[in-house]
């Protein structure tokens, strides 16, 4: 999915910068559906039977 347009352009004013200890002690999600799918793009080709990998 992501975020498209200027949405970015918008936000920018009102971004800061914060270190790696800025998400010490807190929960964080990362959504791989986006990865997930560009790697099976990539292997598909590489693959030939995919019921067998």
């Amino acid at each position: 999915m992501g975020v498209g347009g200027h949405f970015w352009d918008l936000l920018k004013p009102h971004a800061r910068f914060e270190g790696c200890n800025f998400l010490r002690n807190k929960t964080v999600a990362v959504d791989l559906s986006y990865w997930i799918v560009q790697q099976e793009t990539a292997i598909k080709g590489y693959t030939r039977n995919p019921t067998f990998v």
